[in-house]
């Protein structure tokens, strides 16, 4: 039960406790093979802190870091054209698509999930805000996103109750990361996927709507 607990605690603060010298030695126990990438992007490209911040925004939403070479080579097609760590956390995520997906894949190879409804999501991402370094802001009134998180958790719950894997929430790409960020704290076991991270041949089936609540 201790071991158990232990594990668990590690899983939960894992982006916290990923220190650089961490990364620096999980970079060097690479294949040999890998080295001319781990040159390109940690050389030419991305700096270590570029790296540990990617890495710490995939283990924030508990998605596997142990393929670090497909990891690399995402960042090595991405790296030159965008330092963004969240937009080139996105890309990765896209990659791994597939270890991303098995652990919520149900019967008949299904993942069962809630949509936003159309009106929220335009509204969410026409309060998207770009930032002279690159970033997206969520730029939105606090009454608003409160009715956004209160809308999205009443169909969550409809969903976990209906005895499904997890609270998962399918929108698209743009928006997916600024929905994680405000919905983990109301309730930290949430799932956020987009349309691009469905790997190719599992079904997704909608079982409720998120909807602006009055």
């Amino acid at each position: 039960v201790i071991a158990t607990h232990l594990t668990e605690l590690v899983k939960n603060h894992a982006a916290e406790i990923l220190t650089r010298g961490e990364i620096k030695h999980l970079v060097d126990n690479l294949d040999e093979s890998s080295k001319t990438i781990v040159t390109e992007v940690l050389t030419d490209m991305l700096t270590y802190a570029d790296l540990q911040k990617v890495l710490q925004n995939l283990l924030m939403e508990k998605v596997s870091i142990k393929d670090l070479e497909t990891i690399l080579e995402v960042l090595g097609d991405y790296g030159r054209k965008t330092k963004d760590t969240e937009v080139l956390t996105e890309y990765v995520r896209n990659a791994l698509n597939r270890s991303i997906c098995k652990d919520y894949i149900e019967d008949k190879n299904k993942i069962y999930v809630i949509t936003l409804d159309p009106k929220m999501e335009d509204m969410i991402t026409n309060s998207l805000q770009k930032m002279d370094d690159g970033n997206s802001l969520l730029n939105i009134d606090p009454r608003v996103l409160k009715n956004v998180v209160k809308g999205i958790t009443t169909a969550l719950e409809k969903l976990v109750s209906a005895g499904h894997v997890a609270p998962i929430v399918l929108c698209s790409p743009s928006i997916r990361s600024h929905i994680s960020r405000f919905m983990r704290p109301q309730m930290p076991s949430v799932v956020v996927l987009s349309y691009n991270e469905i790997s190719p041949g599992i079904n997704v089936e909608a079982v409720g709507s998120a909807e602006l609540s009055a």
